[in-house]
């Protein structure tokens, strides 16, 4: 009974516990008769908690029904969890994979699919043709035994179908260790000829087949005419893996359809010797199909399956579309260029490019003129007197977290400041001299009145004119402006990452329906919610202007509100969460707990005051351990985090 593992799972109800201990029924029922056992499960629960030896883990337990075991976690454990994420990372809140050696098979695109007319008259001949189809086997034959001619045209063939993909992977920001079938075709014959000798496959009605235990069909590694198909291939694989890729866990992603025939493959190699499957870890992760809205396999109008090339395509262009949109409700810009203005009275004069929204209510003061380039940041100065720069930064005078005076300037990039007409930052920490200005790390920089400034996209101030005309009420405001370049990469990291993470979130054994209107809402469990609620977190650090990682050096998170805990909670079952992904191979456990993780933060922040309160230090260190555990969570999933939408 010392070796029986305990069984506890989440609490269904948080006003209970954290946690729930159900191991009092199992064992009063192995107890039972026995002499000294308890009488009921709720004995053997308070036994169990008799037993529970002094720790710092647990801050209180009680017992519910018949023998239910509630647990509540001590806050300042959580509080030390939390700062260990702050202070040491991600990497010792992942399972401990310590010298294991993984090999995964997925993405396997079809060569010359791409070259879809040619690819289905070829599919019709061949189904429709007897020589058509003998010539065509007989040049697969000849392309697996390496003959010379025929492995030149394939490789021409393979070239234009790689440029393709590797194209598609760039944007999908996937590496992978090319292995396709020929790969393993000079491996075949030695693989066959091995199971012949040791007698795992023997002859049938002319070809060479492994029969498995328990199969009524045995699996056919070389057919009668000496050609060889899927399973001479798999079993070839199977043991380079194993021998040559030296795989301790190997992982096969390939449809579910697919998982008889390697449930046979990995039959056959412990058939053969080649692994024990006590000490080597082999497995099919099967998965469903995807949908159209008419609940039928995904197609194109024309009856074509979609190519996933397309649908990352129009992805991103209704993200973009989106992103454009949502800015302009909100008053904010997208310019290809730039603008001319300043506030007060007189018109709006546009410097080239186009631009949308408030800039048209920025006007020009005393016929000071001020030059704006590629904008971007939320950039704020107080007439000619300040620069600010980089995320949300603001300037007004001496006034404000960023400091200037005159043309002396400047700030900009949250630490860096400036005296008198000298002002040095460099790395962001900016350098100048007298009133020209020089800079770098933060892209910003400047000459005499001149002074640029960059943080997230690149707003430049190319000329101040006739500053002194300008009074200090009357503030330079450039609104958070985001220029072309810019928002096309945005759309496209939002939209990639809204087709991954609408695939990844459904149980991969489940078909699901496939929509951009659902995989594109800011509502609910998806991946464009989820990069708002990251934007979100990284602008309040942003506003809050203090180096939160630095704080955590010195500073611990004290969880004085039940929604600190409550998210503080989440945050530590981060471990658990993937310790499941890995056993069961459930990516949808992720975006699960990604999503309940932002739901947590938003009762958090929606209750408790940030910036400006008696907590603030600790609450940051909080909302920056979310973001860390947000971006970990997007990385497993392939998604790139956005700071700024």
């Amino acid at each position: 009974m010392a070796d029986d593992l305990p069984l506890v799972a989440a609490c269904g109800n948080s006003k209970n516990g954290d946690y729930q201990c159900n191991n009092a029924m199992a064992l009063f029922g192995r107890l039972k008769g026995k002499e000294g056992a308890p009488k009921t499960p709720r004995d053997a629960a308070t036994a169990l908690l008799a037993a529970l030896p002094p720790n710092d883990l647990i801050e209180s337990t009680s017992l519910a029904g018949p023998g239910f075991i509630n647990i509540r976690l001590n806050h300042a454990y959580l509080a030390k969890r939390v700062n260990r994420i702050l202070r040491e990372g991600m990497a010792g809140s992942a399972p401990s994979l310590e010298g294991i050696r993984v090999v995964v098979d997925f993405s396997s695109p079809n060569v010359a699919k791409e070259m879809h007319a040619l690819y289905r008259a070829a599919k019709v001949r061949f189904d429709e043709e007897e020589p058509f189809k003998l010539r065509a086997r007989e040049a697969v034959t000849r392309l697996q035994s390496g003959d010379e001619l025929t492995l030149k045209a394939w490789k021409r063939i393979c070239g234009v179908s790689r440029k393709e993909f590797d194209a598609i992977y760039a944007r999908l920001g996937i590496t992978v260790h090319e292995r396709g079938e020929s790969f393993y075709n000079p491996l075949l014959q030695g693989t066959i000829d091995e199971l012949k000798e040791i007698g795992v496959a023997t002859e049938s009605k002319g070809a060479l087949c492994i029969f498995i235990p328990g199969k009524e069909v045995p699996l056919m590694i070389q057919k009668s005419d000496g050609g060889f198909g899927y399973a001479s291939t798999d079993m070839a694989c199977l043991k380079h893996r194993l021998n040559e890729e030296k795989g301790d866990w190997l992982i096969y992603v390939v449809d579910a359809g697919q998982s008889e025939h390697f449930q046979n493959i990995y039959a056959a190699g412990r058939m053969a010797g080649w692994y024990d499957a006590s000490k080597k870890r082999v497995e099919h992760i099967g998965f469903g199909l995807v949908l159209g809205e008419d609940n039928k396999r995904l197609r194109t109008r024309s009856g074509d399956l979609v190519r996933l090339v397309d649908l990352l395509d129009e992805a991103k262009r209704r993200c973009y579309e989106n992103i454009k949109e949502r800015r302009i409700e909100h008053g904010e810009e997208v310019s290809e260029c730039g603008w001319v203005g300043g506030w007060g009275g007189g018109g709006v004069q546009v410097q080239g490019g186009s631009h949308t929204g408030s800039a048209k209510e920025l006007t020009q003061q005393s016929g000071a003129q001020v030059e704006v380039k590629a904008a971007g940041g939320r950039l704020q100065g107080d007439g000619c007197r300040g620069t600010a720069a980089g995320w949300r930064l603001q300037g007004g005078g001496c006034r404000g977290r960023l400091q200037g005076d005159g043309c002396r300037v400047a700030a900009a990039g949250g630490r860096l400041q400036g005296g008198g007409c000298r002002g040095t930052a460099a790395g962001g920490r900016l350098q100048g001299d007298g009133c020209r200005g020089k800079a770098a790390g933060g892209r910003l920089q400047g000459e005499g009145c001149r002074v640029a400034a960059a943080g997230s996209g690149e707003v430049e101030v190319v000329r101040i004119s006739s500053p002194g005309s300008l009074a200090a009420q009357h503030r330079l405001k450039l609104a958070n402006l985001i220029d072309e370049e810019e928002l096309q990469r945005v759309a496209g990291i939002m939209g990639y990452g809204a087709v991954k993470y609408a695939d990844l979130k459904n149980h991969r054994m489940t078909n699901y329906k496939f929509s951009f209107e659902d995989m594109l809402t800011l509502k609910g469990n998806t991946a464009v919610y989820l990069e708002y609620a990251h934007a979100r977190i990284a602008g309040i650090v942003r506003k809050a202007d203090k180096d939160v990682m630095a704080l955590s050096v010195t500073n611990d998170i004290v969880l004085s509100h039940p929604k600190e805990a409550e998210l503080a909670l989440q945050l530590v079952k981060f471990t658990e969460m993937l310790e499941e992904v890995v056993a069961e191979m459930l990516p949808n456990r992720i975006t699960e707990y990604l999503y309940e993780l932002s739901e947590f933060f938003n009762s958090f922040y929606t209750e408790c005051k940030v910036i400006g309160s008696e907590q603030e230090t600790s609450r940051l260190m909080l909302c920056e351990a979310t973001a860390i555990v947000l971006r970990q969570c997007f990385a497993l999933l392939g998604i790139t985090p956005l700071y700024r939408i």
